[in-house]
Formats: C-alpha cells, sequence, structure tokens
C-alpha cells in the first residue's frame, strides 16, 4: 500500500523512527506502507522541498472523535527502512521543534 502526503508544520509526532498522523480511513496494524511526505520549510522564503522517502508498518491505527474537519483515525507507524540521509532530516526537524 502506498502512503504520500504532506507532514502539517505542526505534526503531531514525528522522529527518526517512525510517525503518528491522521488519514480518513482505517489501515489495518502490520499493514507495510510505502511512504512519501514532504517536509514544513523552516523558511517562508526557500522553494526548496525536501521529501522523506521510506518504508513502515502500522502499528496502531484508532478511530478518534472527530473536531472540526479533523481525519478520523490517528495512524502509528514504524519506519522500518529508512536511508540515513532521510533519517538527518528527520532529526534536524525534531531538534528544531524542541
Amino acid at each position: 500500500m502506498e502512503f504520500q502526503g504532506k507532514v502539517a508544520p505542526i505534526s503531531q509526532n514525528i522522529s527518526e523512527s517512525g510517525m503518528l498522523c491522521r488519514t480518513s480511513r482505517k489501515i489495518d496494524e502490520m499493514t507495510l506502507l510505502d511512504i512519501k511526505f514532504e517536509l514544513p520549510d523552516s523558511s517562508s522564503f526557500s522553494t526548496n522541498k525536501r521529501w522523506v522517502e521510506c518504508r513502515g508498518v502500522v502499528v496502531r491505527c484508532e478511530k478518534k472523535e472527530l473536531g472540526n474537519g479533523e481525519l478520523p483515525y490517528e495512524v502509528a507507524i514504524f519506519f522500518d527502512t529508512i536511508s540515513e540521509k532521510n533519517k538527518g532530516l528527520l532529526a534536524t526537524l525534531t531538534e528544531k521543534e524542541i
């Protein structure tokens, strides 16, 4: 299964080892995903796109109460295959958010 998307500037939870995101539909636990997402840019003037591509496995998928316009399913994904370059991009992003 393929998952593509843009990570919101304020992500729920993202790290070098995985991410927590919301989806419009249920994804079964242990589903393998080919993932590609764009990282938020720290500069509003930059035109550089920073994409992360990796493979992950769904470790949890729960339906949550809907807020105004929120996607109903909260999905926890563990990255089981990710390059050192992409790990570095995620490490830099998470350091900036701390």
